[in-house]
């Protein structure tokens, strides 16, 4: 009996080689196929404890922070507690439980009256940035109160990277002692993220462009080293 020659049939396809029907005389004997290994990984890494994963968050928290070297003509000052300017008399204290980092400067030399203060806030486990942002932020805000009259601005604020938010522009006059104030504050998020930027300066009586700049210096070294 004439025998067929056996035929080798190889595929290759995306990088890997596939071998089809190749087999060899056995003399006679049966054709065994090699026994199938599978090797198992396991789906994932096993999860970090809740203690961790708010230690990590806060180290990208404060890694967010400008250092002092990023903001000249400012020095550190006594820190206090954590708090987002969401209206020109509203604020809301940021919890311990929350993940999140602030430092507040203070102008020296021809800087002084002048303070910055930035807050970052990254858990996103207890606080997701986007709807901490859309839960905290007032449609409106109150032009008197507390003895001030504000004259504000706000301005939808949106990058082409996925930064989105508001811009706080404020004019403060205390109504019983006639002194003036002006801030710029910004409130942004992106994914996990939640920034606020205050800049302020005292004794204006003039919306102030050079605090304007402070406040949108300070918010580029934040979301640059966002970027990486």
């Amino acid at each position: 009996m004439n025998r067929r020659p056996i035929r080798l049939l190889c595929t290759v396809a995306a990088g890997f080689v596939v071998l089809a029907g190749c087999s060899s005389p056995s003399d006679g004997l049966a054709d065994t196929a090699p026994p199938v290994s599978i090797t198992r990984y396991p789906d994932a890494a096993p999860a970090r404890p809740p203690e961790q994963v708010a230690k990590d968050n806060r180290a990208i928290a404060e890694d967010a922070l400008p250092a002092d070297a990023d903001l000249p003509g400012f020095a550190p000052a006594s820190p206090g507690e954590a708090r987002l300017l969401l209206c020109p008399a509203v604020t809301e204290a940021v919890p311990d439980s929350v993940v999140h980092a602030s430092k507040t400067w203070t102008g020296t030399g021809d800087q002084v009256g002048r303070t910055l203060t930035v807050t970052v806030v990254f858990d996103p486990q207890n606080a997701p940035a986007d709807r901490l942002l859309a839960t905290l932020l007032p449609p409106e805000c109150a032009e008197d109160t507390g003895g001030f009259h504000y004259v504000y601005d706000r301005q939808p604020f949106e990058q082409s990277d996925g930064w989105s938010g508001v811009l706080n522009t404020i004019l403060a006059t205390d109504t019983r002692s006639g002194e003036h104030s002006y801030r710029t504050a910004y409130l942004v998020s992106k994914e996990d993220a939640l920034v606020n930027v205050v800049a302020s300066r005292a004794g204006r009586e003039t919306f102030d462009p050079t605090v304007d700049e402070t406040a949108a210096d300070a918010l580029k070294v934040v979301l640059r080293k966002f970027a990486g």
